[in-house]
């Protein structure tokens, strides 16, 4: 066989492991790049990356809002100022002021007492007779109570998982910011979300 043959076999064999070699990467079958084409990294794991201390609070800030939405009692972090922390605004009752002796006295705008209804008004009314429940319609309300409840309860859960993984991350890096009271502090309160949350999924399992 001679040399320039020679030549051409080997540089098509040598093509044909190029062409093998390409669509091998490109399908992910090599042993070193298999795991970076085939395997996705999950969706949590750069969820709290970083430790921006800022973002970390208000990630705090959501989780204890999720929670109190739900009705759990998260102590607040800052003093209640608005109506709504205050818990709405209250009658305070009639608005006195002072005359030139200082004797308190009622303003003309102060509510009036209601009068009171006749007592005989529908004393003899006769009651009609309420018809007695469906028992079926019952258990259909029953049953999508109890879908409800059971939907609530997985929304709570997975929020503690979120809550204790945010809680384990804040803390962490408290470790490492040793001197910053800012992380420390984050760290406390975090631990706290994690252990009301902990009790919520708890009592709703």
């Amino acid at each position: 066989m001679s040399a320039p043959e020679n030549t051409r076999r080997r540089g098509a064999q040598a093509t044909r492991r190029l062409v093998t070699l390409g669509l091998l990467v490109t399908l992910g079958l090599l042993p070193g790049c298999a795991g970076k084409s085939m395997v996705r990294e999950s969706p949590l794991a750069n969820t709290y990356e970083g430790d921006d201390i800022l973002a970390l609070e208000r990630a705090l800030a959501e989780g204890e809002q999720e929670l109190r939405a739900r009705d759990i009692h998260v102590p607040s972090a800052t003093p209640a100022t608005s109506p709504a922390d205050l818990g709405g605004a209250r009658d305070s009752g009639p608005v006195l002021s002072e005359d030139a002796g200082g004797d308190a006295i009622e303003e003309e705008y102060s509510t009036p007492e209601p009068e009171a209804a006749p007592a005989t008004a529908t004393a003899d009314a006769p009651v009609a007779d309420e018809p007695a429940p469906d028992s079926s319609d019952s258990k259909r309300v029953s049953r999508r109570d109890q879908r409800q409840s059971q939907a609530q309860c997985r929304q709570v859960c997975d929020l503690q998982v979120s809550i204790c993984d945010l809680k384990s991350h804040i803390c962490g890096l408290a470790f490492r910011h040793a001197g910053d009271p800012r992380y420390q502090n984050a760290c406390s309160r975090a631990s706290t979300d994690c252990e009301i949350a902990t009790r919520a999924c708890d009592d709703c399992s």
